[in-house]
């Protein structure tokens, strides 16, 4: 969630409800839409559906021929579910960890199924003839798929993910208990502005729940985003989110391609409505939490309420280490950095993440 409706987010609702904080080889037939990013200096501007941030093969220190990396990141976005709002923060990542760190790993971030811009917009989930709105069951089934695609049996994975993005890989590493079908190994999970716990019960929750309380007023904001985003040159278009958000170029045009895209907004509200329901009480048991898992929270985050994210922190650090020996690692940002950190704060979290990274890296090689 990271502004759940950023021009119903960024034209009306300011944020998601109103709030204004501000590899293997790949088969080019699958992946028409994925952008492999190596030491590149700039973002284009037409959006691809993955980022895939690699070392290319004549880098100093790739010390293997093979095209494919040791070690995968594997970034879920929230919602909404676009991988360009995180572009520069995954390429200020993947510039950390060419640094110092022996072991190749590649970055790959995705657009979650519905956001997808361009000309091969929903060519993946329509092959499996599922029908928009997606739910969050569906969600994860895209997630698991896509990662599958891109991992091979020796595969060493991070599971990384956003506010929405950290629900759906707890998801998965509860399916893995039973069916999660990856062919590579998860080693460790990070979760950055985590929403798992009570969304409903936020500062942004409780205001989400009154706009979708007044009937017709969500559809009605989202035909009006659709209409000005068909009617208005681009141009003009990102004039006025720039106004409205200020935010900078590519969240400007990240925003304008989701404005545009074919079923983007309405896919947002159908997550919201879903996940406002579901994202309760801690729902996964101890292995899951065992998974050598790192979180990052917002010290004054309005999509995590305060007294749930501590009972969590309190009873996972007490719980998982008295019934597996191991704890995950909880964190709280004390430095304002606010929940859509990918809009301005990309760099104090890329650090973070690298030092994560790292950790976890150096104790999957020990």
């Amino acid at each position: 969630m990271f502004s759940s409706t950023t021009t119903v987010s960024t034209l009306f609702f300011s944020n998601k409800f109103l709030n204004h904080d501000t590899g293997s080889p790949v088969d080019q037939n699958k992946t028409s839409c994925v952008l492999h990013l190596a030491n590149m200096t700039t973002i284009p501007q037409t959006p691809p559906n993955k980022l895939l941030f690699t070392r290319p093969r004549h880098a100093p220190d790739s010390h293997t021929s093979n095209t494919r990396a040791k070690y995968l990141i594997f970034f879920i976005p929230g919602n909404p579910g676009i991988i360009q709002y995180y572009s520069v923060f995954l390429k200020n990542l993947h510039e950390k960890l060419a640094h110092g760190l022996k072991p190749r790993v590649d970055v790959l971030g995705i657009t979650l199924a519905g956001f997808e811009c361009g000309a091969s917009e929903h060519q993946d989930v329509r092959n499996k003839a599922k029908k928009f709105p997606l739910s969050i069951d569906d969600q994860i089934d895209f997630v698991e798929r896509t990662l599958r695609d891109y991992t091979e049996p020796d595969t060493r994975i991070i599971l990384m993910g956003h506010s929405f993005g950290v629900y759906i890989f707890m998801e998965m590493l509860r399916r893995r208990q039973s069916r999660l079908k990856t062919t590579g190994h998860v080693i460790g999970a990070i979760g950055l502005f985590p929403g798992v716990v009570h969304l409903a019960r936020s500062q942004g929750g409780r205001r989400g729940q009154q706009w979708l309380a007044i009937p017709g007023l969500a559809f009605l904001l989202i035909w009006l985003a659709r209409a000005l985003g068909l009617l208005l040159p681009t141009k003009i278009l990102q004039n006025v989110i720039r106004a409205l958000s200020g935010y900078p170029d590519h969240a400007v045009r990240t925003t304008v391609h989701w404005i545009r895209s074919r079923w983007g907004l309405q896919q947002s509200l159908h997550l919201v409505r879903e996940e406002l329901i579901r994202i309760t009480d801690d729902a996964w048991d101890d292995e899951v939490w065992g998974t050598d898992i790192h979180m990052l929270f917002g010290e004054k985050d309005v999509y995590v309420p305060e007294i749930e994210r501590d009972a969590l922190i309190s009873a996972r650090a007490v719980k998982s280490a008295v019934q597996t020996g191991s704890t995950p690692y909880f964190e709280i940002a004390a430095t304002g950095i606010p929940h859509d950190f990918s809009i301005r704060h990309n760099a104090p979290v890329a650090e973070k993440v690298d030092i994560w990274v790292r950790k976890i890296i150096s104790q999957d090689e020990a």
